[in-house]
């Protein structure tokens, strides 16, 4: 702690040396790795175990890595080129139903509004640091995905008069499985795990 510590940290900035003292010598090795399991990549959880094999011992014996410290260079390592495209397919859909859920005008649009902030700042951020594995952020961003998308995929008609109330629309699918969805949700996330 302390105002000279805080600005010695951001003198790396100005002088160049923060960006390419760590996160670029930590990047170094991940176009080889992906060169060599570019389809679905090592497995999840394998980039410390991969990444000293693809390094020269005297890199090996002055770093440690844990992380990459860009997710999306991660899960590219980890998952290949499959996981990543996936990922971002999943991303835009939750950012096309939050663009409807804010378009929406309903009372809550300003909630979706600050949500999807939310998860732009992590899809960006993670471009510079890992964020995704802590498991309270993980949680945090699963959940605010899925309010985003009920939010965004409720479709409303206009509002009933009479009833004083809006009309929900019921030619929408949704997938239930006689109330196994939770169960085999769980049953799927012990398999993966």
């Amino acid at each position: 702690l302390g105002l000279a510590r805080i600005e010695a940290r951001f003198a790396t900035l100005w002088g160049g040396t923060a960006l390419g003292e760590s996160r670029l010598l930590l990047w170094s090795a991940a176009p080889n790795i992906v060169k060599d399991f570019p389809v679905w990549g090592t497995g999840y959880g394998t980039c410390q175990y991969v990444d000293p094999l693809y390094r020269s011992t005297a890199e090996v014996a002055d770093l440690t890595i844990d992380h990459l410290h860009n997710d999306h260079l991660e899960l590219l390592v980890e998952s290949g080129v499959a996981g990543l495209l996936l990922t971002w397919f999943t991303l835009g859909l939750v950012f096309w139903l939050g663009f409807r859920a804010v378009r929406s005008r309903r009372e809550t649009s300003g909630l979706a509004l600050g949500a999807l902030f939310s998860i732009s700042t992590l899809v960006l951020h993670g471009f510079g640091d890992f964020l995704i594995s802590v498991p309270a952020i993980a949680l945090l961003a699963t959940v605010l995905c899925a309010r985003i998308c009920i939010a965004g995929s409720k479709r409303r008609k206009d509002a009933d008069p009479s009833a004083g109330k809006e009309i929900v629309d019921q030619g929408r699918y949704e997938l239930q499985f006689h109330g196994f969805a939770p169960l085999l949700g769980a049953a799927m996330l012990m398999t993966l795990g």
